[in-house]
C-alpha cells in the first residue's frame, strides 16, 4: 500500500514539475527550463543508482541518502516555482518606460527648476527602478540555488557510485556525499 502510494505521489510530482517546465517555456523563461530539466535529470540519475543498489542490498543508509536526495530535488522544484513567479512580475514591469519617463521628468527639472510634484515623480520612479533591479538580482540568486542544488545532487552521485564494491564497513554518510546533500537543502 506504502508503495503505491509513493508511486501515486512520485507520478504527481513528475507531472507537477513538467507543467512547471512548460510554464518556464510558455513565458520565455528559458533559463528557468533548462535548470529545472537539468535539476530533474540530476536527481533522476542518483535516485535511479540508489534504487538499483537498495535492490542489491538491505541498507538503511541508503534509503537516508535516497529521502535527502528527493528533499533537494523538492526544494529545487520549490526555488523553481519561486523563481518562474518572480520572472513573470519582471515581465510585466515595462523598465525602458519607466527608465524613459524619469529621464524625461530629470530633463525638465534641470530645464524649468525644481517642483514638488516632480521631486516626487523621479523619486518614485527611481524606487520602482531600483525595486526592480533587485528583484532581477533575486531572480538570478535563485538561479544560481538551482545550480547549487544541482551540483549537490551530482557530487552525491558521483561519490555514491565511489563507495560501490568498498568494504562493507564504508556507509555512505562516511562519505562527504551526504553532507552535500544536506548542506544544500539546508541552503535551500
Amino acid at each position: 500500500h506504502i508503495q503505491k502510494l509513493r508511486a501515486l505521489r512520485d507520478e504527481h510530482e513528475r507531472r507537477e514539475v513538467e507543467e512547471l517546465v512548460d510554464a518556464c517555456r510558455r513565458v520565455g523563461f528559458v533559463a528557468g527550463a533548462k535548470e529545472a530539466q537539468e535539476l530533474t535529470d540530476a536527481y533522476h540519475r542518483l535516485d535511479q543508482f540508489l534504487v538499483e543498489q537498495r535492490a542489491g542490498q538491505e541498507n538503511a543508509s541508503g534509503e537516508r541518502f535516497r529521502v535527502l536526495a528527493e528533499e533537494t530535488y523538492r526544494h529545487g522544484v520549490t526555488i523553481l516555482r519561486r523563481a518562474l513567479n518572480l520572472f513573470q512580475a519582471l515581465q510585466r514591469v515595462d523598465v525602458d518606460a519607466l527608465e524613459q519617463e524619469r529621464q524625461t521628468w530629470i530633463r525638465q527639472r534641470q530645464q524649468e527648476g525644481s517642483s514638488a510634484s516632480l521631486e516626487r515623480s523621479i523619486e518614485a520612479h527611481t524606487k520602482r527602478l531600483e525595486r526592480y533591479r533587485r528583484r532581477e538580482e533575486e531572480l538570478r540568486a535563485l538561479i544560481a540555488q538551482l545550480n547549487e542544488l544541482e551540483t549537490a545532487l551530482e557530487t552525491a552521485h558521483l561519490e555514491v557510485v565511489d563507495l560501490v564494491g568498498h568494504a562493507a564497513s564504508v556507509r555512505p554518510f562516511e562519505s562527504e556525499a551526504a553532507s552535500h546533500l544536506e548542506r544544500a537543502v539546508e541552503a535551500a
